[in-house]
């Protein structure tokens, strides 16, 4: 029974929140054991209408958002442009509430993060990884861009975290304890320059 109870995320796991973005369908939901310290995301696969545009947007464009010159875009990572949209449209928020889904008086550094995806879900389920393990979780902008980030703690100032991180002037966004990801019929979301990256953040150990 405890092996179960620990595969399962503990006793206590439950449904914290879910999010939806009604224009592009991108949806994820989130849950987490405080018992376990753990927080698991979970990123719906293809079932609407609009989750067939999503998949058949195949045309690729840069990973980290902003202007290059046509040698760059030769060599920098570059991902599934209806993957990155669907993504984009509620990374910023589903990273805001992650770092309010703690315990009162710890720290997101103090969980792991599961991430898990079927199909599209999958795919955006690569994309947020990739985005945590090289950044952190950065909540002062949604996908990665050349532009620089707000403040990631300025969404959750009226946390113990955030408090914390703006009495600490601390600028570097916070990352879990460990980051996995399982995936279902994943299918590809990005260049062989993506995928070198993703393969690159695993041997660093940013991904478990």
């Amino acid at each position: 029974k405890n092996v179960l109870d620990h595969k399962l995320g503990g006793r206590d796991l439950e449904h914290c929140f879910f999010i939806n973005h009604d224009k592009t369908g991108g949806s994820c939901a989130v849950y987490r054991s405080l018992e376990q310290k753990l927080i698991v995301v979970s990123f719906r696969g293809t079932c609407r209408p609009i989750d067939l545009v999503t998949d058949a947007s195949i045309f690729q464009v840069p990973w980290v958002e902003g202007e290059y010159t046509d040698e760059e875009l030769a060599t920098i990572p570059k991902v599934h442009v209806g993957f990155r949209k669907s993504l984009n449209s509620i990374s910023r928020r589903l990273k805001e509430l992650l770092l309010a889904t703690v315990a009162p008086g710890e720290s997101i550094s103090d969980y792991d993060l599961l991430v898990t995806g079927h199909s599209l879900g999958g795919a955006l389920a690569t994309g947020f990884v990739a985005d945590i393990a090289e950044y952190g979780i950065d909540a002062g902008r949604s996908l990665p861009q050349k532009k620089p980030s707000e403040e990631w703690w300025k969404a959750i100032a009226n946390t113990f975290m955030g408090k914390a991180a703006e009495e600490k002037a601390a600028r570097d966004p916070p990352r879990p304890k460990s980051l996995r990801m399982y995936n279902f019929g994943s299918p590809r979301v990005g260049d062989s320059n993506f995928a070198e990256l993703f393969e690159l953040l695993m041997e660093k150990g940013n991904i478990d």
